[in-house]
Protein backbone atom coordinates (compact mmCIF):
# COMPACT_ATOMS: atom_id res chain seq x y z
CA UNK A 1 0.00 0.00 0.00
CA UNK A 2 1.12 3.64 -0.92
CA UNK A 3 0.26 7.23 0.51
CA UNK A 4 -0.32 10.39 -1.17
CA UNK A 5 1.69 13.14 1.04
CA UNK A 6 1.79 16.33 -0.20
CA UNK A 7 4.78 17.36 0.51
CA UNK A 8 7.00 13.94 -0.42
CA UNK A 9 4.44 12.23 -3.04
CA UNK A 10 4.12 8.39 -2.91
CA UNK A 11 4.94 7.30 0.64
CA UNK A 12 5.38 3.17 0.99
CA UNK A 13 3.41 1.85 3.93
CA UNK A 14 7.03 1.02 5.99
CA UNK A 15 7.63 4.52 6.27
CA UNK A 16 4.43 4.81 8.59
CA UNK A 17 5.27 1.29 10.48
CA UNK A 18 8.83 3.08 10.80
CA UNK A 19 7.52 5.67 12.51
CA UNK A 20 4.67 3.75 14.95
CA UNK A 21 7.34 1.45 16.37
CA UNK A 22 9.50 4.65 16.64
CA UNK A 23 7.07 6.21 18.71
CA UNK A 24 6.11 3.01 20.98
CA UNK A 25 10.11 3.06 21.35
CA UNK A 26 9.99 6.78 23.00
CA UNK A 27 6.79 5.47 25.54
CA UNK A 28 8.63 2.34 26.45
CA UNK A 29 11.77 4.17 27.14
CA UNK A 30 9.49 7.13 28.73
CA UNK A 31 7.87 4.43 30.53
CA UNK A 32 10.82 2.81 32.00
CA UNK A 33 12.40 6.59 33.21
CA UNK A 34 8.98 7.41 34.80
CA UNK A 35 8.63 4.10 36.81
CA UNK A 36 12.13 4.54 37.80
CA UNK A 37 12.28 7.59 39.06
CA UNK A 38 9.47 6.44 41.85
CA UNK A 39 12.19 3.82 42.78
CA UNK A 40 14.78 6.17 43.72
CA UNK A 41 18.02 7.53 42.35
CA UNK A 42 19.48 4.00 41.88
CA UNK A 43 16.79 2.86 39.79
CA UNK A 44 17.14 6.00 37.94
CA UNK A 45 20.62 5.34 37.37
CA UNK A 46 20.02 1.74 36.36
CA UNK A 47 17.66 2.75 33.67
CA UNK A 48 19.43 5.50 32.18
CA UNK A 49 22.22 2.78 31.44
CA UNK A 50 20.33 0.55 30.17
CA UNK A 51 19.03 3.29 28.07
CA UNK A 52 22.45 4.30 27.09
CA UNK A 53 22.92 0.53 26.06
CA UNK A 54 20.28 0.13 23.93
CA UNK A 55 20.87 3.40 22.81
CA UNK A 56 24.48 2.23 21.46
CA UNK A 57 23.95 -1.35 20.09
CA UNK A 58 21.07 0.53 17.91
CA UNK A 59 23.57 2.76 16.18
CA UNK A 60 26.26 0.51 16.16
CA UNK A 61 24.41 -2.04 14.30
CA UNK A 62 22.45 0.06 11.77
CA UNK A 63 22.17 -1.80 8.72
CA UNK A 64 21.07 -4.87 10.77
CA UNK A 65 17.86 -4.98 10.58
CA UNK A 66 17.02 -8.26 12.08
CA UNK A 67 17.46 -6.83 15.93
Amino acid sequence: MIYLQPEQGLVHLRRYEMVREGLDDYRYATALQQFAATRGPQAQRQAQDLLDEAASDITAHRQDHGR
